[in-house]
């Protein structure tokens, strides 16, 4: 290779390692800006919480965000509104499982005012057109990768102009056998116009533990600032928590 071709080479690759993945970006249920009303902005971690860039209006975060067309009231003129930033960016989700040396591992990404993200390493970050899509890895008590956790988000395919849906993958990439893998999802809703003042409705625990193929519910409840710690015991779910029930809480500043 002649070292016109090869200067370029060089560049990209030290470009890769200097500026690594992207802190974040922000995607649209939509392609066509007329036909944009929600949106959603996710950090290369798989969390919640796009900075840069931001779009909100009330909040320093865009997380999952509204479209005002400015008919509301006076307090909401048109543009975006955050609903989970307003007051701290307090999302996030951790993972773990029990390792062959019979020790609980875990990681977690939570953007709680500065956030913290603990025993996660990103192995990639890919933003296109109406999908994001983060995969990073959890290492053991070793110290050896074991655990990759993939998030994509998209529109929902039924409703995409309405919802969006995030698939979770989590593949043990060890070669050994784990145990009692977890996931856990911390969110603090503020939902304007009412963003300090809402009802939390959780549906679908029941039935979960009532299935024998479905993924099962272990703890829910409105503590929205909880750190994501898949071995934090019950009470850290707040007094609210559910075991196996179904419930509707509020209204209150609930997560």
């Amino acid at each position: 290779m002649n070292i016109k071709k090869l200067l370029p080479l060089l560049f990209l690759l030290l470009s890769a390692n200097i500026f690594g993945f992207e802190e974040a970006g922000i995607i649209y249920n939509s392609t066509d800006v007329s036909e944009q009303k929600i949106a959603l902005g996710i950090r290369k971690e798989g969390h919640m919480g796009s900075s840069t860039p931001n779009i909100a209006r009330n909040a320093r975060y865009t997380g999952i965000a509204y479209k005002f067309d400015g008919s509301y009231s006076q307090d909401y003129r048109s543009g975006w509104y955050d609903a989970t930033s307003p007051g701290c960016m307090c999302e996030g989700w951790g993972a773990g499982f029990l390792d062959r040396m019979g020790r609980q591992a875990y990681g977690y990404a939570f953007h709680y005012y500065n956030g913290e993200v603990r025993n996660i390493e990103v192995k990639s970050f890919v933003k296109e057109e109406t999908s994001i899509t983060s995969t990073v890895w959890i290492k053991d008590s070793a110290g050896q990768p074991v655990l990759e956790v993939t998030h994509r988000y998209g529109p929902a395919a039924k409703v995409p102009g309405a919802l969006f849906q995030a698939l979770v993958t989590m593949t043990n990439i060890s070669g050994d056998t784990l145990r009692a893998v977890k996931y856990n999802r911390t969110m603090d809703w503020d939902v304007p116009p009412t963003e300090f003042y809402n009802y939390v409705t959780i549906k679908g625990a029941a039935a979960s533990a009532a299935s024998s193929s479905l993924p099962k519910v272990r703890y829910s409840g409105t503590q929205g600032f909880m750190v994501p710690n898949v071995w934090s015991p019950r009470r850290a779910h707040g007094s609210s928590y559910t075991i196996n029930r179904d419930g509707t809480f509020g209204p209150a500043n609930i997560g």
